[in-house]
């Protein structure tokens, strides 16, 4: 408060008596400063009582008339701001406003992120909470943090029963079509087409704005003319996970006798046909597949391996996500080159820029808090726009099963389990959950032990 006495320039009547040394000015000067006094004692103010100026003053202008020294100072860094604010004077006061202004802004900017923070942990705890009481398979929270163990409901026999006895509700499968397509149009989404680029231009990645990526001659000429899923409808799909809870299931067939199966991350089918089946109609393959199944393609070999594998997909849908984030940009163009090379008969795809955002917005939206849709569920939320009764085999993101087995991540090699951390991208197990609760209500079926023998 001290320094708000500097804030005026005209001196006050008592300065102006101490500053005159003439007896005549001093006895002056107390008769004044004595009558101000006892005029701001009374019980009636006049705003001219208050204000020797512009009204702009008014803030000031109960400091007006107090001595130089009624305020002592109390702010330790007052001296120390005094050479960063420059000289005493009107022209101190914004510069003061400004960092008082920005101390503020800061001080709200963490009070909000920490409440954001708290409001978001609860609503997830929350929403697990429900998803848990809402089906009669009980995964407790102590699963989703440390996959140790699956707890059960006492004398609970869901899976075996449901699958025997669940049976399709058609209207909800219809609302959930209707809800789906506010945010995305699977038949358009599901991949851009050749009119949307022209060889050089550059893009950005969608999970990574700062970086860019050009389109290359190679890739836009395997872009689609048109969007391989426009116009078709299918009874019954398949979407095949790659848990290893498909080991030993016998699900082969049942499998195979659906009429379109999307399978993900081009994993291996006839060494496991018996229990994952062999058809495949649209399957997908991240960038890291090339690196972690084809070696990269280092050797001649690892190249065959894979020409050998697409070729297998005929007229399959290869849907290959390569505009998410850098990285795999190099894979992605190898990948291409052995295609054309080749000249294989996959139909590829390309996911459109906006679909990840929107399929993750639907499902926030329903309070379903995921941070990056898994390939599972993206396949399950597009596989709403034309199939009439979706399947799903091999999902189960947990290292046992109900009888405390242990299951492999992949059926096809030993891949760790990673996604429990915090850092992961994906929340599996969350999503596993919703997908049972929409099963309890006939929206899909979810199969996740051993197959009934056709």
């Amino acid at each position: 408060m001290h320094k708000v006495s500097h804030l005026k320039r005209n001196p006050s009547p008592r300065e102006a008596a101490q500053s005159d040394p003439s007896p005549a000015s001093a006895n002056c000067a107390a008769g004044r400063w004595a009558a101000l006094e006892n005029r701001e004692s009374s019980t009636a103010e006049r705003p001219s009582d208050l204000i020797l100026g512009s009204r702009l003053h008014a803030p000031f202008a109960n400091f007006r008339f107090l001595p130089l020294d009624y305020f002592p100072k109390t702010e330790p860094l007052y001296q120390e701001k005094v050479p960063e604010l420059g000289q005493p004077g009107l022209s101190r006061a914004p510069k003061m406003r400004s960092i008082r202004k920005r101390w503020t802004i800061c001080t709200i900017s963490l009070l909000l992120i920490f409440y954001k923070t708290k409001e978001i942990a609860r609503t997830e705890e929350h929403q697990e909470t429900q998803l848990i009481g809402d089906g009669e398979l009980c995964l407790s929270r102590s699963l989703v943090n440390n996959s140790d163990k699956i707890t059960r409901k006492a004398g609970s026999t869901i899976f075996q029963h449901s699958v025997q006895g669940w049976k399709i509700n058609s209207s909800l499968v219809l609302e959930i079509r209707k809800n789906i397509l506010r945010f995305l149009d699977a038949e358009r989404d599901v991949s851009v087409v050749k009119s949307s680029f022209k060889p050089g231009d550059v893009i950005h990645y969608v999970l990574d704005r700062r970086r860019t990526l050009n389109i290359s001659h190679d890739l836009h000429s395997l872009l689609p003319e048109v969007s391989p899923m426009k116009n078709r409808r299918f009874k019954t799909c398949a979407v095949v996970g790659n848990s290893g809870i498909l080991l030993d299931s016998g699900c082969g067939k049942e499998i195979d006798s659906h009429n379109f199966v999307i399978r993900c991350n081009l994993a291996p089918v006839v060494e496991f046909a018996a229990d994952v089946g062999t058809k495949s109609d649209f399957i997908t393959m991240n960038p890291s597949v090339v690196q972690r199944a084809f070696g990269g393609f280092r050797n001649e070999s690892d190249r065959e391996k894979f020409v050998h594998r697409l070729s297998m997909l005929n007229d399959s849908v290869l849907w290959i996500p390569a505009f998410m984030v850098k990285g795999g940009e190099k894979h992605v163009e190898w990948v291409n080159a052995l295609i054309l090379k080749n000249k294989l008969k996959v139909r590829t795809a390309y996911p459109s820029l906006r679909l990840i955002h929107a399929v993750r917005g639907y499902w926030l939206t329903n309070k379903v808090p995921i941070k990056r849709p898994s390939t599972g569920l993206l396949m399950y939320t597009l596989a709403t726009r034309f199939c009439d009764e979706i399947h799903l085999y091999g999902f189960w993101p947990f290292p046992k099963d109900l009888n405390g087995k242990a299951v492999k991540y992949h059926y096809y090699d030993d891949l760790k389990y990673r996604y429990f951390s915090n850092a992961s991208p994906h929340r599996m197990p969350l999503e596993f959950k919703t997908l049972n609760v929409l099963h309890n209500r006939g929206a899909l079926k979810l199969t996740t032990g051993k197959c009934m023998k056709q």
